[in-house]
């Protein structure tokens, strides 16, 4: 949450995890397609956790539209709108 964001170049996002406690694992995903020049690996957080201390940073350099997913509930999702 929030399924929606506008940002201004630059900015950056935290993902948390703290109200997971421990049982539903999840994870952050840049789908299909990325904007250009985007390599969809740098806004992947990796395996699915269930660390309710973990947190996944990134700082959006590149205008464009990111589309997120959580791979384990692919019902949740995020748009990121990124504008100078």
């Amino acid at each position: 949450a929030p399924a929606v964001v506008d940002l201004k170049l630059n900015d950056a996002i935290e993902w948390q995890w703290t109200n997971v406690g421990g049982f539903e694992p999840h994870n952050v995903v840049l789908s299909k397609p990325a904007p250009a020049g985007v390599d969809r690996n740098d806004f992947n957080s990796g395996a699915a956790v269930v660390d309710p201390k973990t947190k996944f940073w990134r700082q959006f350099v590149k205008t464009g539209k990111y589309n997120f997913v959580c791979q384990v509930h692919f019902q949740m999702t995020m748009t990121v709108d990124v504008a100078k």
